[in-house]
């Protein structure tokens, strides 16, 4: 990632799933516009600042 608001998107396995690996500083901005989209049916990312808790 060479820009802070670059994401990487690995898709794993054969579930409906996405992995979202973004910029610290992006996280919030991007947790309000995912909420919004149609399907998302869970959540979750890093609290800032707090490496073992995470919000969803």
């Amino acid at each position: 990632m060479v820009n802070s608001k670059d994401v990487v998107l690995p898709t794993v396995g054969i579930e409906s799933w996405v992995e979202i690996h973004n910029s610290p500083s992006e996280t919030q901005a991007l947790m309000e516009r995912l909420t919004r989209l149609q399907g998302v049916d869970i959540l979750t990312a890093a609290a800032p600042g707090q490496t073992n808790r995470f919000w969803s």
